[in-house]
């Protein structure tokens, strides 16, 4: 869960995050919190950006399709609302329709995200199969996709092949839903891309063709000591994953926390070699610093 402003440069083409780096540049944003009275009217200024919001920011009011209108610019901005699947969160509207006996114990990393029974047929109806659902209001809005998030939550649990196919059920189920409503309508995974390990042939074929792209977040390398990270041995095991998506043009993007200007170079050097959009910026996600690639 990134709760952070991020900005890095991408190309846009058939999709938002074209390979093709002849194309036009898009600079990309990620705001989850902290916006001021003059964020909608500073977006509305700018042309050709994507911004990654939370449609629910504060929990006092929504953004709305007239800010959305807005920040569209004329059709000139893409935005896109941030929607975790595998966690129920206390300032969203639909938490106080959350029956208690669905959620489980709360990410001490982020107080208010609670685990949840994302297989549970309630939660498939707070977030797309009704038509009062979570996905209604956003696409309602005049969001152009979603950034799905904490969809390893199926990890949590002991029989992670059944909780996966749970998982990518919940996803494939979103994702027909939305673009019911709006048929450009996109659909990309923060991390857990990993899940097609877990799916059976049939259902990882449909999952895939369900999604857009995926954001692949501090795996290039290990930050077990975060004041001097490694080479991820890890990343061997995720690469030919992305690649998979990748191979069916699916939009990859990386995002990474180091200082060194040699391992910069090296997660540089990396995603030029592999056609992958790259953000570098501070591990306490302050904006201290950003290269853009």
């Amino acid at each position: 869960m990134i709760k952070f402003l991020i900005l890095f440069s991408l190309f846009s083409g058939c999709s938002y995050f074209s390979n093709d780096r002849s194309n036009l540049k898009r600079d990309h944003y990620y705001q989850l919190q902290n916006y001021n009275e003059n964020f909608v009217m500073n977006i509305s200024k700018m042309t050709n950006a994507l911004w990654v919001i939370d449609r629910d920011f504060d929990g006092s009011r929504p953004f709305n399709k007239f800010d959305l209108m807005k920040m569209k610019n004329n059709d000139s901005n893409i935005i896109f609302s941030y929607m975790s699947v595998g966690e129920a969160e206390s300032y969203r509207p639909y938490f106080k329709s959350i029956p208690k006996t669905i959620l489980a114990k709360e990410n001490p990393h982020w107080p208010g995200s609670f685990d949840v029974n994302f297989w549970d047929n309630k939660w498939h109806e707070i977030l797309y199969a009704s038509s009062t659902s979570y996905i209604n209001k956003i696409v309602e809005s005049g969001f152009d996709g979603v950034y799905l998030d904490v969809v390893d939550a199926y990890q949590r649990h002991e029989d992670k092949k059944l909780r996966a196919e749970q998982m990518a059920s919940l996803i494939k189920g979103i994702s027909k839903k939305a673009k019911s409503l709006n048929s450009n309508f996109k659909i990309y995974l923060q991390n857990g891309s990993e899940i097609i390990n877990s799916l059976d042939e049939n259902s990882k074929s449909s999952f895939i063709a369900a999604v857009d792209g995926l954001s692949v977040e501090g795996y290039f390398f290990d930050y077990s000591d975060p004041k001097k990270p490694v080479r991820s041995d890890w990343f061997k095991t995720l690469e030919p994953v992305y690649k998979e998506y990748q191979a069916l043009d699916k939009d990859i993007l990386m995002i990474e926390y180091v200082e060194n200007e040699l391992l910069q170079k090296e997660a540089v050097n990396y995603c030029n070699e592999n056609k992958i959009h790259l953000l570098i910026t501070d591990r306490l996600l302050k904006g201290k610093f950003f290269i853009n690639n």
